[in-house]
């Protein structure tokens, strides 16, 4: 190995460790206050708990009505409605909460809410309710980080739109 190769390696090595540094540091901190609602891609936002709009090129979704109905122990469901008034299928790949917890997600019937192998299906110009009769679930499991205005942060991944951000209302179980 020349001089000019293990300056090179010693520099993407360097690198490497800075990054997982930076992760691991990030991963430690307690947020100071809840993280504002927003799309990761940068769209349209709302700053109102349970809600949020998302506008993108050919993508118009409204998140409303979200709550997670939490009992003692952190456990529940998060119930909403998610609006897709855009031209493209969209799905709800995964949630995720504070202290990484995730939703167990669950698809509904044929007409209202499926899971597939993308997740659950928002078809484009319909709407989906999380937590109704016959719709699809996200159950919670031993959720922490409820905030003092009784909300709880929520990250919602969607397969075209990205990641979005809310407060979830907060209400026992």
């Amino acid at each position: 190995m020349n001089a000019k190769n293990g300056i090179a390696r010693v520099g993407r090595v360097a690198a490497v460790v800075a990054a997982v540094a930076l992760v691991a540091t990030a991963c430690d901190r307690e947020p100071t206050s809840p993280p504002p609602s927003h799309v990761a891609t940068g769209a349209g936002v709302g700053t109102t708990p349970g809600q949020v709009t998302v506008k993108l090129a050919d993508m118009n979704l409204r998140i409303t009505d979200a709550v997670a109905r939490l009992d003692a122990s952190g456990n529940g469901e998060l119930s909403m409605r998610i609006a897709n008034g855009g031209g493209v299928p969209e799905h709800v790949d995964m949630i995720g909460l504070p202290d990484s917890a995730r939703a167990g997600l669950t698809g509904g019937s044929v007409t209202d809410g499926p899971l597939t192998s993308a997740g659950v299906l928002i078809p484009s110009g319909g709407s989906v309710v999380f937590g109704s009769h016959g719709g699809p679930r996200a159950t919670l499991r031993g959720v922490h980080g409820v905030t003092a205005q009784h909300t709880v942060p929520v990250i919602i991944e969607f397969g075209v739109a990205g990641l979005v951000r809310l407060q979830a209302k907060v209400t026992g179980g």
